[in-house]
């Protein structure tokens, strides 16, 4: 059995113990009316909602989707469905980093908006990583494959350890 230290699992909960406290603080009354007012005026922004359609619309069907994301994907990372929970994280993250974090202003880069986004980007490849491992991998043993093992299995060459094999020609080196 591979021995990863627990490492694996232990990164699969903090991460799922990030995304499980920040999609249940967003469920509560005091922080829901603020994040859908947020997703509200990002999607007023991109040009994807009018002012006058209110919060029955896009704001709030995506708001709660984003939300029920973040959930879900902590909850299957939790579970140990590591491909699945880090696919809905990612598929979360991403459009989510891009539509909070607008970097780019007229004098350059905003440096107190990219580095939350390169956070984000840090998450995206944490998980990419823990999602990359089938779930099969960690039952598998490791073998470290030896070229002298190989040889003697394979019976290429008859010599005996550190010994130099038998050659036609003398002359060269």
């Amino acid at each position: 059995m591979q021995n990863n230290g627990g490492a694996l699992l232990l990164g699969r909960i903090l991460v799922a113990l990030f995304f499980l406290v920040d999609g249940s603080y967003k469920t509560s009354e005091q922080a829901w009316p603020g994040y859908r007012d947020f997703v509200y005026e990002k999607f007023n922004l991109l040009g994807l909602q009018h002012d006058k359609i209110g919060f029955g619309g896009l704001g709030d069907v995506c708001a709660g989707t984003m939300v029920v994301m973040e959930l879900l994907g902590a909850v299957l990372l939790l579970l140990g469905l590591r491909s699945y929970g880090a696919g809905v994280l990612i598929a979360y993250l991403i459009p989510m980093s891009l539509i909070s974090h607008t970097f780019v202003v007229e004098r350059g880069i905003d440096m107190t908006q990219f580095l939350p986004f390169l956070q984000g980007l840090a998450l995206v490849g944490s998980l990419v990583v823990m999602g990359s491992y089938s779930e099969e991998e960690d039952d598998r043993p490791v073998s470290i494959e030896n070229s002298r093992d190989g040889q003697r299995e394979a019976n290429l060459m008859d010599f005996r350890e550190n010994e130099l094999p038998p050659s036609s020609d003398r002359t060269g080196l």
